[in-house]
């Protein structure tokens, strides 16, 4: 039996590494032996039926803790790719089933959250997460693409530095525990959303907040501050921040914002000059990726070379990596999983070729068998020039995009190693989808080549200062590109004036013919 039939629903299909960005994000994605076909960018919407007056709501039943518990659990035995192993998972039914039993866990909200928090960390998987009611309504409203806040993406200063520490040996508590904020690792803006009460209210990137309504964020998880600064639309908030001039003077300031709706963009597209096109993808996850993405894309097309920005980009929509790769490569493998399929590891891999996306895949019998299924059409030219830029916080989707450019020898990477996110989760909810689990259900590998905690090395490695006006990164970028477009157009040169050499040879053949048969 498909083991993610379990879930009572998929919230997505995602698999993002945690951010440092406003909305909680964390890492999951689709397990299972097809993996598509892709969302098409061009299919027609279809009508909204009408709507209906709802009729009352009933009560809402009792919090029964113990049935949420058991629903978990089963989950995690049915799913979980470390419980694949009957001996393993036998020890570890043993374990957990009645570990709460007979205790005061199930008798409130909280204590069977608590709960859940420790069976979900009972396999020691860095990328498994339990996300409460808040948490999982801030992932559903990622995913939707809106929320209701300052609208304002937020980074710790010091976070892409303290996560490059961390090793298979660091326990979770270690890891929460050393990414807390504090004077050495501040909150900080990473960029107000345009037409967002942030920009409006005139933050700017680099603004650390101090306080919120005056709470000093001292000692808080990134979670914690973000409850502070969201909040119930029309009501305000007053952000206390700490901001540098150009002589590099510090002052404080109150910045009063009116929390809002806010429709987050996904993608933006900047033409940089010289037929360069810059396309930052923030994240896989909003279900607008694909469409903005594509269109982006488009536009790029037109132009000459392409610089791909996945920095901080930790991740979304497996799908979606998979459709992207499709609008960047012609052909080449995509990726490599390997999945649970009761209790055993099975390997799938997705290859792209120029009118289809050819799945490698065990039937039933473990014969792997080949399928053919639709593919996305190529959007950039083939021979068009692409520069991918990555950092530390691009993980998950961002490695399959990166690696497989890498791997097909598509584009030049730049940048530093990217998060090392080899590992994909499902996303399944329980109690009636007021609670959600990242479940860690297989292990991608971009390309052929092996990512989890690798991560994509880059062709060209350049760091980014801290604080910096320029983006170094960004500036290689197109500093390398540019010599990649004069060699495309040289090389176009080359074959139209090999052509033409050609026909003029021939047009000298042909006259010479024409007069030998005039001759009598």
């Amino acid at each position: 039996m498909k083991s993610w039939i379990k879930a009572t629903a998929l919230l997505a299909v995602i698999f993002s590494s945690s951010t440092l960005s406003f909305a909680v994000r964390t890492c999951s994605a689709q397990a299972g032996p097809s993996l598509l076909p892709p969302v098409h960018p061009d299919k027609e919407k279809g009508t909204a039926p009408a709507i209906q007056a709802a009729p009352a709501a009933p009560a809402a039943p009792a919090f029964d803790g113990k049935a949420v518990y058991k629903e978990s659990f089963e989950l995690f035995r049915d799913m979980h790719m470390l419980l694949a192993d009957p001996k393993t998972r036998e020890k570890w039914e043993k374990e957990w089933e009645h570990k709460y039993d007979n205790t005061d866990a199930f008798k409130s909200e909280e204590g069977t959250d608590k709960a859940l928090q420790e069976l979900d960390y009972s396999l020691g998987q860095r990328f498994d997460y339990f996300f409460d009611p808040d948490r999982t309504k801030d992932e559903r409203q990622q995913i939707d693409a809106t929320m209701v806040g300052i609208g304002a993406t937020l980074r710790l200063s010091k976070g892409a530095e303290i996560i490059k520490t961390f090793t298979k040996d660091t326990k979770r508590e270690e890891a929460e525990k050393a990414l807390l904020i504090s004077k050495e690792n501040r909150l900080e803006i990473d960029e107000p959303i345009e037409g967002s009460p942030a920009e409006k209210a005139g933050l700017r990137p680099g603004d650390v907040i101090q306080m919120v309504d005056g709470k000093d964020l001292n000692g808080m998880s990134q979670v914690e501050a973000i409850k502070l600064i969201k909040g119930k639309a029309k009501t305000k908030v007053t952000l206390t921040v700490e901001r540098k001039n150009d002589k590099n003077e510090v002052t404080t300031l109150d910045i009063e914002i009116t929390r809002a709706p806010v429709t987050i963009p996904v993608v933006k597209f900047k033409d940089l000059g010289d037929g360069v096109s810059h396309v930052r993808l923030r994240d896989f996850m909003s279900k607008n990726t694909i469409t903005e993405m594509h269109a982006a894309l488009q536009k790029a097309a037109k132009g000459k070379a392409l610089i791909l920005d996945l920095r901080g980009n930790g991740g979304g929509s497996l799908t979606a990596a998979i459709t992207i790769c499709g609008m960047l490569v012609d052909e080449g493998p995509v990726m490599v999983t390997k999945y649970r399929r009761g209790d055993k590891i099975v390997e799938n891999e997705i290859i792209l070729q120029p009118d289809l996306y050819l799945e490698e895949e065990p039937d039933e019998q473990g014969k792997k068998v080949m399928v053919g299924r639709p593919r996305t059409k190529l959007v950039i030219p083939k021979d068009m020039p692409i520069i991918v830029l990555i950092d530390e916080g691009s993980a998950s989707a961002s490695e399959i995009v990166s690696g497989c450019l890498q791997h097909n020898r598509r584009a030049l990477v730049v940048g530093t190693p990217s998060h090392g996110k080899g590992v994909g989760q499902s996303v399944v909810q329980v109690d009636d989808g007021k609670r959600s689990f990242h479940i860690t259900t297989f292990e991608f590998i971009p390309g052929r080549t092996p990512n989890n905690w690798y991560g994509v090395i880059p062709d060209v490695r350049k760091e980014r200062e801290q604080g910096a006006k320029e983006d170094e990164q960004l500036n290689l970028g197109k500093e390398l590109i540019l010599p990649m477009i004069a060699q495309v157009e040289k090389r176009l040169a080359d074959r139209n004036a090999q052509k033409k050499l050609h026909e003029d040879e021939f047009q000298k053949v042909l006259q010479e013919r024409q007069k030998t048969e005039k001759k009598p």
